[in-house]
């Protein structure tokens, strides 16, 4: 067999019907874009940027919301919903957004260049906040031409091995970013290496949107209004019951979540190449079971995926409970192991369901209104873990008795908060198919 054939064949798993598509060439320029995407979110995100900012001075309140300023951002798209309705087609939009938010990100290492100290950590997060807005519209944009031009008889498959890929570059890039950090003599030289890396992969991502096809996306007209993002949507009984119970997911998770990069970093002490080693275990982990949740959505249904996976991030938040210098070496490689299982099946059962309720015309509205409440549940989950944070802090036993007590009470919050969320979905899961059952 040809090398090309063999290759081919291992890139699909083996899936003669992803393989012989006659839509080949999109799925293969997605899975580019995907490839290139990750990189430059890697590099420009999570524990990277977090860094960056503690260099810069930020404080942990505002050290909290870095890994969810991408989300956050996403309440604007309640206003960019209406204008995505007037674009029929999505290359030339994708392709002129990525092109101006990806350097916009990246300059934010120009900083301690030509801001003064104390207002550097304001400006980062002004600049970090307009390029994820844009890049939350350019979410937008991606998504619905995705899911045209990628059949629905293949998109679920489809989507897990893409996911595979996007994990592919976790393996070794955090490791290298890493270790740049920790050798560079000058951190902030390291974070120009970085940062300068990821711009290269964000002109890869635009060259991969250009190798794409064009796809004609149906919309409401040009007879739309503002008010009309949030009254067709909520009109919408079965995907407000979805909205809802995402948006009680996120708070109760991101009470604490969002508060384990620092608590790594600048608490715990833990190295950026012990981190990102984390993260590789993480990205080897997920390529496995992404496929798994794969099979499980087709067999059980993508909510049932989506309910499996909030026990994982229960778990994962209980560790982080459990996580202090004495017991860091073992409780953070078992975080990132579990994490890998909850992070995968999030993501494969929400998209899935997701867009399975969504209708084709007015997507935008939909796909815009999600995203905003997912935003205002991202402003809340960490703004009420800081307060809670802050009191526990104060209480003297807390203090004295347990280390770093005020973070690990709000990471056994999150945990018992997705107990109770995930136990509800699975007994709603039980009683459908019940019910099912005795209708056939």
């Amino acid at each position: 067999m040809p090398f090309k054939k063999k290759l081919e064949r291992w890139i699909y798993q083996y899936d003669e019907e992803l393989i012989n598509s006659p839509n080949r060439r999109n799925q293969d320029a997605f899975i580019i874009q995907i490839i290139f995407a990750n990189a430059f979110t890697i590099l420009t995100g999570g524990e990277f940027m977090t860094g960056f900012a503690i260099h810069l001075g930020a404080p942990d309140t505002l050290l909290g919301y870095i890994p969810l300023l991408g989300n956050i951002g996403g309440i604007s798209l309640i206003f960019f919903g209406v204008l995505l309705e007037q674009f029929t087609r999505r290359k030339k939009l994708a392709i002129t957004l990525n092109s101006i938010t990806k350097p916009l990100l990246v300059s934010v290492v120009l900083i301690p260049l030509f801001v003064p100290k104390h207002l550097q950590a304001t400006v980062l997060f002004i600049i970090l906040f307009v390029a994820y807005t844009l890049n939350s519209f350019l979410g937008l944009a991606v998504n619905s031409w995705f899911v045209n031009i990628i059949p629905i008889g293949i998109r679920g498959r489809y989507f897990s091995v893409r996911q595979i890929y996007a994990v592919l570059v976790m393996v070794f890039l955090p490791v290298i970013g890493g270790s740049v950090l920790d050798v560079t003599h000058d951190v902030y030289w390291g974070f120009v290496i970085v940062f300068a890396a990821a711009f290269l992969f964000g002109g890869g991502e635009t060259f991969a949107f250009s190798k794409l096809e064009d796809a004609v996306v149906k919309n409401m007209g040009k007879d739309i209004r503002l008010l009309d993002v949030f009254r067709i949507p909520i009109k919408d009984k079965e995907f407000m019951g979805y909205t809802i119970r995402s948006m009680i997911f996120h708070i109760v998770l991101y009470l604490s979540a969002s508060y384990s990069q620092v608590y790594m970093i600048k608490y715990l002490g833990l190295s950026y190449t012990f981190i990102t080693s984390m993260i590789m275990l993480n990205a080897v982990v997920q390529m496995i079971a992404y496929s798994r949740w794969g099979r499980i959505g087709d067999k059980y249904g993508h909510d049932f995926v989506i309910g499996l996976s909030f026990w994982f991030y229960a778990a994962q938040m209980l560790l982080w409970a459990l996580t202090s210098k004495g017991s860091m070496y073992i409780t953070v490689p078992l975080v990132h192991i579990i994490s890998s299982f909850s992070s995968s099946g999030y993501t494969v059962g929400s998209f899935n369901h997701r867009y399975s309720i969504l209708p084709e015309k007015g997507r935008s509205f939909y796909d815009a209104f999600y995203s905003a409440a997912v935003g205002v549940a991202l402003i809340i989950g960490p703004w009420a873990g800081g307060r809670i944070k802050d009191f526990m802090g104060g209480i003297d036993f807390i203090q004295t008795k347990i280390q770093f007590g005020e973070f690990r009470i709000i990471f056994a919050m999150s945990a018992l908060g997705l107990i109770v969320l995930s136990s509800l979905i699975f007994l709603g899961w039980r009683k459908m198919r019940k019910e099912s059952n005795e209708f056939l």
